[in-house]
Parts: structure tokens; sequence; C-alpha cells
């Protein structure tokens, strides 16, 4: 027996729902945490109002949430699975002979589409946002802009040119030193 289109759709949107509570909710939580960090790393500096903070917090909410996702991911099936079993729901659908691997295609279908949606929509506005947010820090935080960044694939370096019109930046990068 295959499963039947409405149970499919049923399943899918508690999964769906679960993983976006407990991504919500860890995103809540971590950006709580970054909020006071923000404002202890803002303290010894002046002018730096609330609004910046919680702005800068508000920008990196969706980096915490990329990260946070396969977590999110694991809570969000263990709460949508012990939900529809604490109703009885998966134990009807056992007995009307549907397998386990039947109704959980329906959770992995939603998994892969929130891989999807996270690599090819999610992934590029938040690197915009983290952009935006490591400007506002090497503004008010740090005192100055970041022009070198090192990462796991090499050493990049950002070289702004004020005095040529219609170039705005060089990037150069190198993989080792």
């Amino acid at each position: 027996m295959t499963l039947p289109w409405t149970l499919f759709h049923y399943i899918a949107r508690h999964f769906l729902f679960f993983v976006f509570l407990a991504l919500i909710g860890l995103s809540l939580i971590t950006s709580m945490v970054d909020v006071v960090e923000l404002i202890r790393r803002s303290s010894n500096r002046q002018n730096v109002p609330l609004g910046i903070v919680l702005e800068m917090a508000l920008l990196r909410m969706p980096f915490h949430a990329e990260k946070l996702m396969p977590y999110g991911v694991l809570i969000g099936s263990m709460l949508a699975l012990t939900r529809l079993t604490r109703t009885h729901e998966l134990i009807v659908a056992r007995a009307a002979g549907i397998s386990v691997w039947q109704f959980l295609v329906a959770a992995m279908a939603v998994v892969l589409t929130i891989g999807v949606f996270m690599a090819t929509v999610f992934n590029p506005f938040s690197a915009a946002l983290l952009m935006r947010f490591e400007h506002l820090e090497g503004k008010y935080l740090s005192g100055s802009p970041s022009l070198l960044s090192i990462s796991s694939s090499g050493l990049w370096l950002r070289q702004i040119e004020h005095n040529m019109p219609g170039v705005g930046e060089h990037i150069i990068y190198t993989m080792r030193v």
C-alpha cells in the first residue's frame, strides 16, 4: 500500500511546523545571547545606541539560524514524531498497513525541500545581512571595517579604492602565504 496524498500532506505539515518551531526557539535563544554579548562589547564605546545593537543582532540572526538548522531539524523531527505517536496517528497508519518508511518519506521530502531552500535562497540572503552586520560592527565596535578575512579556504584581502572612479574595491585571494 502506498502513502495516500492526504496523509503525506498531513505528516509533512506537522514536520514543517515543528522544525520551524524548533528553529525559531533556538534562534531566539541564540539571539538573546548575541544581544547581551553585543551590549557588553558596546558598553565601553561611546555613541553606540541600543537601536544599532539590536539591529546588529537582527542582522546576524539569519546567520545563526543557518548554523542551527540541523539542530532545528533534529529537535523538530523528534517533536513531530512524538506528537503523532502520542495522538496515536502513527499507530493508526501502521495498523492501516503503511510502512514506517512510507510515512517517513513525507519527513524526508520536507527536509530535502528545506535544504534546497537554505542553500539557494536563504544562504545568499544570510550572507548579505552578515556583510551588513560586519560593516556596522567595524563602524561602531571595532573602529574600522575589516579588510582581511582568514578562512579554511585561504586568505582574502579587500582593498578599497577611493581615488579610482568606477572601481569600488578589489578582492585579493591566496591559498597560502
